[in-house]
């Protein structure tokens, strides 16, 4: 990553993060409105986190007040609401923690499109104008209480999909309940805290991030760079706020929302003719050949490949989760289908790239992963990909590997289940891990070995 890309996305997750604009939102069309490839969510992390770093420094003496509220002794500067405060932050927190617990995957692979984020961004502007116009806006922060609190975290959870924004939603309802506009700002802020604190650590453990030292340097940029773009927008908010009001956001959501739709509708139209001019050139290949993740690398970067997705095949039950196949408890095997343009790329091309990529004499598994769920297998979904298939075993049988036996399954097609979300492009997405299970699993020094003349 360029270090264009990491100011840019750092300017974009530090100054929407707290402004009703939406930063998912944001951070996911810098993505599908430029060239570049995903961020991954190493680099998502980092720029959160030190959004969370600029709010704690901007709102440093309110911590140390709550943090303090609980020993009122230690402290003379403690107000009789500050305890109360506190209180109510963690309640109007729970929600969305239990929400992203719940939801987090699905969200994650339904509602990241761009026409979802359009939709979610017109609509909660008009959601914030309408709670700016009626609010009484004569409640004080010290104010607030546990009914608040309740209200508020449970109107926090639909932050959960992209374009509808954390801190848009919260000041809407903050406003919603007679909060002066920067009560419902400072509560929103303040709220943040304890709710992307909670977001991050839960990536980090779900993900078991392994850093290596090579992106230590590229983290700590995108945080300290995050963190100087996040303190800007709360100061310059904070600041504007009685002399603007919301209607500049209000109007850039409402402008912003109605553009990406009509992007987003342009784009599906243009695109639909071309689309049908493909199906009939496309085709599905599925190939198993041990971990999935490191299936998918080999074949992305091939031309005429439109699309890889991991899942399981062969088992005995719909649906199986990654726990469940990796435990070979349902007779799943982990495979990758591939998406291609036959006019492009052809079968036996693919399986020529599937060859260099398993190890074909290992009937226990592949390299580290052991059991059944772990066999090299090909599908072939026609005689005509079958009869090819069995030509290149019998070529390598016969003339590469005379002296071993080949144990590399060929098995019809049958139904494939794509794997949770998270797997999907897991070798973009947690590059370090990914590197580092691969190197640790043997996998290219025994590719190297069977393959070394290749």
């Amino acid at each position: 990553m360029t270090f264009l890309q990491l100011v840019t996305l750092a300017f974009v997750q530090g100054v929407t993060e707290f402004l009703p604009v939406s930063s998912s939102a944001h951070l996911i069309l810098v993505a599908k409105f430029t060239a570049w490839t995903d961020q991954g969510l190493s680099l998502d992390i980092a720029a959160h986190l030190g959004s969370l770093i600029a709010v704690c420094a901007y709102f440093r003496k309110d911590i140390n007040r709550l943090c303090y509220s609980w020993f009122p002794n230690k402290r003379k500067d403690i107000r009789c609401g500050d305890k109360r405060l506190s209180i109510c932050l963690i309640v109007a927190t729970l929600p969305i923690v239990l929400s992203g617990l719940v939801f987090h995957d699905f969200i994650a692979a339904e509602l990241r499109s761009v026409y979802v984020i359009g939709v979610m961004t017109v609509l909660f502007g008009a959601v914030l104008w309408a709670s700016d116009t009626i609010s009484s806006k004569n409640r004080l922060l010290d104010s607030v209480n546990w009914r608040d609190a309740i209200f508020i975290g449970v109107i926090q959870t639909l932050a959960l999909i992209p374009g509808t924004s954390r801190s848009g939603v919260t000041i809407s309802a903050a406003l919603l309940l007679g909060f002066s506009r920067e009560s419902a700002v400072r509560l929103s802020f303040l709220l943040g805290i304890p709710t992307i604190s909670a977001a991050v650590v839960y990536e980090i453990v779900a993900n078991s991030f392994v850093i290596g030292p090579e992106q230590w340097l590229t983290l700590g940029t995108m945080t300290v760079l995050s963190a100087i773009f996040a303190y800007g927008g709360i100061y310059y908010f904070i600041r504007l706020l009685d002399r603007i009001g919301m209607l500049p956001f209000i109007l850039y959501r409402l402008i912003l929302g109605l553009l990406i739709i009509i992007f987003s509708v342009n784009f599906t139209s243009t695109h639909a003719s071309s689309l049908e001019d493909q199906v009939q050139n496309t085709r599905v290949a599925i190939f198993a050949g041990g971990c999935f993740w490191c299936m998918e690398e080999p074949f992305d970067s091939v031309i005429g490949v439109h699309a890889t997705t991991v899942g399981y095949i062969g088992g005995s039950k719909a649906n199986a989760t990654y726990k469940e196949v990796s435990k070979g408890y349902t007779r799943h095997v982990e495979a990758i289908q591939v998406t291609y343009d036959s006019s492009e790329i052809s079968f036996a091309q693919l399986l020529e790239i599937y060859w260099k990529n398993i190890d074909p004499f290992d009937s226990g598994g592949q390299f580290c992963d052991r059991g059944q769920q772990y066999a090299s297998v090909v599908y072939f979904s026609n005689q005509e990909e079958e009869r090819e298939t069995n030509r290149q075993l019998e070529e390598l049988q016969n003339f590469r590997f005379p002296n071993n036996k080949i144990v590399t399954a060929i098995r019809p097609a049958i139904k494939f289940y794509p794997a949770e979300s998270y797997h999907q492009n897991y070798y973009l997405n947690n590059p370090v891990r990914y590197k580092l299970y691969r190197y640790q699993c043997g996998r290219d020094s025994r590719l190297r070995e069977v393959w070394q003349k290749e």
